[in-house]
This record gives C-alpha cells, structure tokens and sequence, in this order.
C-alpha cells in the first residue's frame, strides 16, 4: 500500500515538476522566459529532487542521511502543494 502512495506522490511530483515549465503569468512573456524564471527563481532542483524516488537515495552512501534530507525535502513539497490546490 505505501508503495502505491509514494509512486503515485511521485507522479503527482514530477507532473508539478513538468508544468512548472509551462505556466501562464498575466503578462506577455516566452515560453523560455517561463522556464529560466523557474530554473533560477523558484525552487525547481529541489522539486526535481523530490520528484525522485527515495529508494534511489538508499543506494548512495550515507544513505540514512539522504534519506532523512529527501524526505523532508518531500514533505516540504507537499505542503507546498497543498497551500497552491486550496487557493
């Protein structure tokens, strides 16, 4: 059951991840100014990072510590996540 949880938290992660790319701003902008906003301004490797299952960090050395990082990297995003959906 928590295997289905986090590989659908993934999905839901990386499709953020995905659109973050591609939102619309009220003013006239490119699509490339869209994107290096995100990649510079925002928080765009750390939602990259939690888009990545943390069964990939326990193969890293030191594993415990990744781990421990990532996941509140996690939980992070999805309060995150959370506060965009309720506006």
């Amino acid at each position: 059951m928590l295997l289905v949880i986090d590989t659908a938290m993934n999905g839901i992660f990386m499709m953020d991840w995905v659109l973050g790319f591609f939102v619309a701003y009220k003013y006239d902008v490119t699509h490339s100014q869209i994107a290096w906003n995100y990649l510079v301004r925002n928080y765009s490797v750390l939602d990259l990072i939690s888009s990545v299952p943390v069964q990939v960090f326990k193969l890293l050395p030191n594993q415990n510590t990744v781990v421990y990082a990532v996941l509140w990297i996690r939980f992070w995003r999805l309060k995150k996540l959370l506060a965009w959906t309720s506006k």
